[in-house]
Order: structure tokens, then sequence, then C-alpha cells
């Protein structure tokens, strides 16, 4: 004979797995949620059935006629790839020639809903006895309609697949006033979306550089084809605040220039490049090509000697001589474009060309005027920039010289 203490127990435990059953009947199984019947009339865009792609439904509908269309629309929270697949189980007509192209789906944006942003078709396959055929769609956030239409009266299946979120910032960041904070060291991911036409989904980064240095800017693609010829390969291009472009990158056999390639699927390319203090805008963009990317900042180490190593190899630009009858030489010059912000020049003179020069001036100005000359007499000068180095040491840049005759 059970206790009563044992059978109150036993009670207890079934009112508990009674609840747990309806609990879980009462919110349904995933797979009955996860498929959807049309709901007619949906043969406009007005009339559209949304669907959550988030939740990978199955869709199962059919057509009434050769003329009847179905629409769906869903809204994607962040940029990604929607992946779907299409079955649809009517048979080879008879009178149909071609390639047997038994439905057809196409894409629409809401942002423009005359124009179609793809349309692809399912292909009879003899061996599946319908047609299918499955489909990648990179695409950025925002609202989207699926029109589809079939040959006959037949039933038809729509299975999403995947819809994964890749882009890890906020859309739009279509120009400078809107772009990204890269934070340094961390890893931004990005879509180059199909339903932008060719141009119109750049992605724009702000680099705020704490001092000025030399900085790495990684671009990866991970899989956005094309040939740099056509334009149909990612690239990223260097801007101001004001939007004038910077000859930020370095090529060999180009020299330096505002934009930078990566040609080929899954590589990187890799640039290091010298920032001033402030904010630097990076555009990442392609033409005609789609897929995923990543962009990322840090700052090289050992800067002092990367600092040294780039003055060592500056030179001033365009010095100009000036002599007046008040016997006085005046010099003007340009820094190096590609060169730091220095932190002065040093004037020398000498009264013969290769030697006997002697130091008279440092300056940070770009231009210097020399009274202790004398009429009639010939002098050569030099001029170079150089920049002071936190290690407490100095770096000079090369020399560029001039003669000047006082009359």
């Amino acid at each position: 004979m059970i206790n009563r203490e044992y059978r109150i127990s036993f009670r207890f435990i079934g009112i508990i797995l009674c609840a747990i059953v309806v609990v879980f009947l009462t919110s349904g199984t995933v797979d009955a949620a996860s498929i959807i019947s049309e709901s007619e009339n949906n043969d406009t865009m007005g009339a559209a059935n949304y669907i959550n792609v988030y939740e990978k439904p199955t869709i199962k509908g059919d057509f009434n006629s050769d003329e009847d269309v179905d629409f769906y629309t869903f809204t994607v929270e962040q940029g990604g790839l929607l992946t779907m697949k299409f079955k649809y189980y009517g048979e080879k007509p008879a009178k149909y020639y071609g390639n047997y192209e038994l439905l057809r789906y196409e894409l629409y944006s809401a942002e423009d809903p005359e124009q179609y942003l793809s349309y692809r078709v399912a292909e009879y396959n003899s061996n599946l006895g319908y047609a299918s055929a499955e489909e990648k769609y990179y695409i950025s956030a925002g609202t989207y309609y699926l029109k589809v239409k079939g040959i006959g009266t037949n039933d038809y299946e729509i299975s999403v697949e995947a819809m994964d979120a890749y882009e890890d910032f906020a859309e739009p960041n279509n120009y400078i006033g809107q772009a990204t904070e890269l934070q340094e060291g961390k890893i931004l991911h990005g879509v180059m979306a199909e339903n932008k036409r060719e141009g119109e989904d750049p992605d724009f980064f702000k680099i705020s550089a704490d001092e000025e240095g030399i900085y790495e800017i990684t671009l990866r693609n991970n899989g956005i084809g094309g040939d740099s010829d056509r334009g149909n390969c990612l690239g990223m291009f260097a801007y101001d605040a004001s939007g004038n472009s910077i000859d930020l990158f370095y090529k060999k056999n180009r020299g330096n220039q505002s934009w930078c390639y990566v040609e080929t699927p899954h590589t990187q390319e890799a640039q290091r490049v010298h920032l001033l203090k402030g904010d630097t805008y990076i555009k990442v963009g392609t033409l005609g090509q789609w897929g995923y990317y990543e962009i990322s900042y840090k700052k090289v180490k050992g800067q002092d000697k990367l600092i040294k190593e780039a003055i060592t190899n500056t030179q001033i630009t365009s010095l100009k001589v000036k002599t007046s009858a008040k016997r006085k030489v005046t010099l003007t010059w340009s820094k190096s474009q590609s060169t730091y912000a220095v932190s002065g020049y040093e004037i020398r003179r000498s009264m013969k060309k290769t030697s006997g020069f002697k130091k008279i001036a440092t300056t940070i100005q770009r231009k210097y005027t020399d009274t202790k000359v004398k009429f009639g007499k010939t002098y050569w000068y030099k001029v170079r920039c150089y920049k002071n180095i936190e290690d407490g040491t100095r770096a000079y840049g090369k020399w560029r010289q001039i003669k000047v005759k006082v009359n």
C-alpha cells in the first residue's frame, strides 16, 4: 500500500508535468509557427502578405490562373545575406519551350517599387519532377517586396533558409556627416548591397586620430568579385572633413593617391598611412558587385623611428628668392605634400656653392628675410625642415638650395 505522503508527492509531480505540457502546446512548436499559408487577395504590393524573415518561415501558396501573381513583404533590420529556396510543383507544359522557366520571382525595394532590383527564375528539374532554385540576396536594411508568378495553376513553396545580419553599424552612413566612428583595433563588418544601383551604397567611416602618426588601415574583401579596370571591385577612398580627396594611400608604380582597391576576393589590403591629429574620413564602395567586407585600423608601434624615417626623406618644395634695393633677400617655400606636420625650418647661408654654410635662422613660417647682405655679392642659401621627436631628439629633412645675387 502506498503511503499517503508519497501519493501526494506523485499527485504534485503529475500536476507539474501537465502544466509543462499545456504551456508547450499553447506556445506552439517551432515547425508549426514557421509554416505560413498564402492569404488572397495578395495580387498587389499594397495587399502583400507580411512575413518575418528572421523566423525562417516556409510559405505555401498557389496560383489560380496564368495571370495570377502573389506579393509578399518583409523588413530587414540590418544589412546582410538573405537565403531563400523556391519550389513550384507544376509539370513542364507541353507547349512550353526554352529553359522550362516555370516560376519567376522579382525582388523590389520600398524605396523604388517601380523597378525590380533583380528577377530570377526556377527551372523545371526532370529528376525532381518540379521546378526549384536557391537564391542569395545581399541587401541593406529596409523594406522589400517579393513578387512571384508561375506558369499554370499549381502549388509553390518559398522557404527562408537564413537572414544573416552582417553589418554591425547603423545605416545610413552614405555621407561624411553620417560617418560611422571607427574604434582603434575593432573590426567592423559591412555589406555592399545589390538592392543599390552602382555606386549608390557607399559606407563612410571616421577615424579620429588622437595624435599625428603612422596608422594601418585594413580593408578585407570577403567575397566581392571584380576587376578594377571595370570598377567592379572593393575600394576605399580618403577625404577630409570638407569632402576633399586626400592622397593618403600608396601603390607601387602609382605613388600617393586618394584611393586603394582590393581587387581579389578573400584578400585584404593593409595600408600604412600618415594621419594628422583629428578626423579623417574613409569611404568604402564598389561598382556593380556586392558581398561582405571588413574594415579596421590601428596605430603602428615604433612611431619615433617611423617619424624620423619620414622626415629624413622629406624635402621642401618651390623654394624661391627675391631681392630688393634695400639690400634684402626674401626666401619663400612650400612643404612637401607627404610630410608630417613639421616643427620648423632651418636656414643656412654661404658665399660658396658647396662649402662654408652657416646657420643664420630657424623659423616656423615658410618665409624668411635676410637683411645682413651686401650689395653686389652672390649668396647661396639652403633650407630644410625639422621635427621635434617625443624622445627628445630632432629629425631633419633634406636640404634644398638656391643662388641669388644682391643688386
